[in-house]
């Protein structure tokens, strides 16, 4: 009885590792996508292209195909946002076609061995400038909107300053500063003080203050 008991067992601990396998193949070999948009002149591509000896990958999202074109640059270096931010920009959707990068060794841009040395500022500018003209000669459009988070806001700005031909506007958010983690530390400190939060106030000891 016993031994039939660990035979079900066995059988079953077999097909759920099976099962397993399989959707992890499944999850590797099969082609990526990404899901169709519902209007005629729409456009929906999740695609790798080749930047400065790397593939990376665009996520493209749009209503209309012949709207303006932005560029978004994700923060980090290293916060890619294709996996998340086809949630959080339809409204974008509707008046551009959006384009998000995952920048070199990010997200699905890091898939592939990546050189060390390649993670410079002047090679993600390269890089920058690389997927912009893509862009600009795919959608036939001769300066793009750009727009940037954190890190991206720096990248941008660099870009933008390199090649200000590229671009129609260029947009910063949550923007990088020289001196804005000591005043986020200085502040958050402040705040743990006076909250007699004795425990955090410890942390930050032991953090110590940026860089």
């Amino acid at each position: 009885m016993f031994a039939n008991i660990l035979a079900v067992i066995g059988s079953v601990l077999g097909i759920v590792a099976l099962a397993v396998a399989l959707f992890a193949a499944y999850r590797i070999l099969a082609p990526r996508h990404t899901p169709a948009i519902r209007e005629k002149k729409s456009i929906a591509e999740l695609i790798a292209i080749p930047v400065n000896g790397i593939r990376q990958w665009l996520l493209i999202h749009g209503v209309d195909k012949n709207k303006p074109v932005l560029l978004f640059l994700h923060g980090g270096p290293g916060s890619a946002h294709i996996a998340v931010m086809r949630n959080y920009q339809k409204e974008l959707e509707k008046h551009f076609v959006v384009v998000q990068w995952d920048q070199r060794g990010a997200g699905l841009s890091g898939m592939e061995p990546v050189p060390d040395e390649t993670y410079t500022k002047e090679q993600f500018i390269a890089d920058g400038l690389e997927v912009t003209l893509y862009l600009r000669e795919r959608f036939k459009q001769d300066k793009i909107f750009l727009v940037g988070h954190s890190w991206g806001s720096g990248l941008g700005y660099m870009m933008s300053i390199r090649k200000p031909e590229y671009f129609r506007a260029f947009a910063g958010l949550g923007q990088m500063s020289k001196d804005g983690e000591k005043l986020s530390y200085e502040e958050t400190f402040k705040v743990a003080r006076e909250a007699n939060n004795q425990e955090a106030v410890k942390e930050l000891l032991e953090l110590g203050a940026p860089p």
